[in-house]
């Protein structure tokens, strides 16, 4: 019998014997072993509903209306969608609400008549580039190339996860789910004692999807109160980052790379005890004001 996860019912449960359980677990990554510490603690997992409370949000509206712009043509628009504030909401701070302020729409370059739609979503918690199209046909548009799409991510894993590079294929409510991911490094951290940064990439977009893969892998993301384990490292916000959307435009066909920077609590691979696992050209953004020498030392930049 397969191993079983539950996660839109908010609970996990492992069937069979000890022998299919782990073969079962193996399928999840293609052609990468995985270590105990993820089988040990994947099949005890338990999960709750990925419905997030509604928190207060001190962010101004005067202040969210100014957009940080990656991206801004006739058709379509990348912005910056900041930690805390909601895509889509009756209340105001809802960024599918700001964006149809007369000011958001003359920083974009629209007409007052633009009916902005926006092409996709990202958690209330996350930061990182958010495709906007100027008329629900652009919107039609970009979600019919969005497979064709790559979407980066990264993240703070509590503990010290061994598999370097994979993929979880791991079923989210009943639909087709793949993550690929790549450990990048390790570091000291309170509370979990170890982190990872780990790089993502995802191949479908399900709600919650690495956050639910990371916390199926034994690894939740640092600060996630609720795939996360307990004691939650709180304070911060849930470590999870939207760093590139590489895409096509629909109109022109050209092809662009809109990258946004990661906030400070993101910048963190510059402690002196994180040890890189495998290179990205997307490191250098979480090491803060420092730079690694060739000797591995490292020293801020000047």
């Amino acid at each position: 019998m397969a191993v079983t996860l539950l996660l839109g019912k908010g609970r996990a449960h492992a069937e069979g014997e000890n022998q299919k359980r782990q073969q079962a677990l193996d399928d999840v990554f293609h052609g990468f072993g995985l270590s105990p510490e993820f089988t040990k603690s994947s099949t005890n997992q338990s999960f709750s509903s990925p419905k997030l409370p509604c928190a207060q949000n001190s962010f101004d509206l005067r202040e969210a209306m100014e957009l940080e712009i990656i991206h801004q043509d006739h058709y379509l628009a990348v912005v910056v969608k900041p930690a805390g504030v909601p895509c889509h909401g009756r209340q105001r701070m809802a960024l599918n609400t700001i964006l149809r302020d007369s000011q958001s729409l003359e920083q974009l370059g629209w007409p007052s008549q633009a009916t902005p739609r926006l092409v996709h979503r990202l958690d209330h918690g996350t930061k990182g580039p958010l495709m906007v199209a100027a008329t629900p046909d652009v919107a039609t548009a970009c979600q019919a190339h969005w497979p064709s799409f790559t979407k980066t991510y990264h993240a703070w894993l509590c503990g010290h996860l061994i598999t370097e590079r994979g993929r979880c294929a791991m079923a989210i409510e009943d639909k087709v789910a793949s993550s690929r991911f790549q450990v990048l490094g390790h570091r000291a951290w309170p509370i979990h004692k170890v982190a990872t940064l780990v790089e993502w990439r995802i191949d479908t977009g399900r709600t919650h999807q690495i956050r639910r893969h990371a916390a199926a892998m034994g690894h939740p993301i640092v600060g996630d109160a609720t795939y996360g384990c307990k004691p939650v490292y709180a304070g911060h916000g849930i470590h999870l980052h939207g760093t590139e959307l590489a895409w096509t435009h629909p109109v022109t066909g050209a092809h662009h790379r809109s990258i946004c920077r990661p906030s400070k609590k993101m910048k963190l691979a510059h402690h002196p005890s994180f040890q890189t696992a495998n290179e990205s050209e997307h490191l250098s953004l979480f090491m803060g004001n420092r730079r690694v020498e060739e000797d591995g030392s490292i020293l801020p930049n000047l």
